[in-house]
């Protein structure tokens, strides 16, 4: 990847993105302590921070806000982890590129109109709007309920495409 300047979330990390790219890296404490546990590379990522190469930089509370709103805009906020929410806040304020392979969180980021990047796997290509929908009874419901209120049975979840219309919050 040639870029001067990389967002990394978690999975970047776990491709190798950093040691590769040649980019000056940024991420947030919470991917972090989500990557915490690949002991064999924490010396190297500490060694990344001291030299400059990775800088952890904590992303504004008022743009992750509207982060928050466009995820539950797409229904994709109960899938966000706070590290997920963090790095895309990060990448809006920053305006760089994001290398992450979450689906989740490219759909939220195309959204923002944020680059999004992938590392060894096709990202994705349309953003897409999650519902849940009662196959019994046939009505559709936000993201995040579970059982159909009218008749009892499981919910399915489902994408539609999503109009992109310009958002101010």
């Amino acid at each position: 990847m040639a870029f001067n300047n990389l967002i990394l979330d978690a999975s970047a990390f776990y491709s190798g993105v950093l040691f590769q790219s040649g980019s000056k890296c940024y991420t947030t404490y919470e991917i972090l302590e989500e990557i915490k546990h690949i002991h064999r590379h924490f010396s190297l990522i500490t060694m990344a921070i001291q030299s400059g190469n990775l800088v952890i930089h904590e992303p504004s509370r008022e743009i992750k806000k509207k982060v928050m709103h466009m995820a539950k805009k797409t229904g994709d906020y109960s899938r966000l982890s706070t590290a997920d929410i963090s790095i895309l806040t990060l990448a809006l304020e920053l305006n760089f590129p994001l290398v992450t392979n979450d689906y989740a969180v490219q759909n939220v980021g195309k959204l923002l109109e944020i680059s999004i990047k992938s590392a060894g796997i096709a990202g994705i290509s349309n953003i897409r709007k999650w519902i849940t929908v009662c196959k019994t009874c046939r009505k559709n419901y936000g993201s995040q309920i579970k059982i159909c209120d009218i008749c009892g049975n499981k919910l399915t979840r489902m994408h539609i495409s999503l109009k992109i219309k310009k958002d101010s919050g």
